[in-house]
């Protein structure tokens, strides 16, 4: 997708589930290369985001941690965990994703669900808390340069409300 951002394919981009860019800072197995996040960007092109993913990785074994079997988890299938952030590590991606972002050029919106970003942390399951979730929220928002739009959303990432929220982000983006 970066690279067809880069050559033009796109208008704008509804990105939902950037959590590559953690899993690249933190050496996990859905890491998307160190320029994800970016192009679109560079580009100008207009985009709505979501946190789908970011408060959760997938070590690799070679960079599995001694606290992994401590934290709370949530299994995919039989063969692959997600595993929470700890709160230093929700720093740490929310900065990394807020650099990333202030080098666009065009139109930007980050869409935070109250609710749960992704199944694996909807209301209900081990893995929901939206305290912790709030960290990587208000470090992005003391990252981010003032023209980047951060905006909560008061229902969960998979709410048909939330899909409404992003396509109405979107359009009024795409306006010029």
């Amino acid at each position: 997708m970066e690279e067809m951002l880069a050559e033009g394919f796109f208008d704008g981009v509804v990105d939902l589930a950037p959590g590559g860019v953690g899993e690249q800072l933190l050496g996990g197995m859905r890491a998307a290369g160190t320029k994800r996040l970016e192009a679109a960007g560079k580009a100008g092109i207009p985009q709505v985001i979501a946190p789908s993913g970011v408060n959760f990785m997938s070590p690799s074994r070679k960079n599995y941690k001694p606290d992994y079997p401590q934290r709370r988890k949530y299994d995919l299938d039989k063969d692959r965990t997600w595993l929470r952030l700890s709160m230093d590590e929700l720093k740490q991606v929310a900065e990394a994703m807020a650099g990333k972002l202030n080098q666009a050029q065009g139109p930007v919106v980050f869409l935070i669900p109250t609710r749960g970003w992704s199944t694996a942390d909807a209301p209900g399951s081990a893995a929901y808390d939206p305290e912790e979730d709030r960290v990587f929220t208000e470090t992005l928002r003391r990252q981010c340069k003032p023209e980047i739009t951060i905006q909560t959303v008061e229902t969960y990432l998979n709410d048909p409300a939330f899909a409404r929220a992003a396509v109405e982000a979107m359009i009024k983006v795409l306006k010029p």
